[in-house]
């Protein structure tokens, strides 16, 4: 079964800290999770433009 959620809101809004929060549950139950989170991959590519707005995105796959 696959599940994908995307959380997209202002920089510093808790998005990664609840998305590490529920990967950690969903791999105690041993579940395969991958987390992107927009503020890495600005850091890994930074010509990848940010949201307008200013706001960022992760995704719990």
């Amino acid at each position: 079964m696959r599940c994908d959620r995307t959380a997209t809101e202002l920089p510093n809004s808790g998005k990664t800290t609840i998305a590490r929060t529920i990967a950690a549950r969903l791999r105690e139950e041993h579940r395969r999770v991958e987390t992107l989170d927009g503020d890495e991959i600005l850091r890994a590519n930074p010509r990848h433009h940010r949201c307008p707005g200013g706001s960022r995105g992760v995704v719990l796959c």
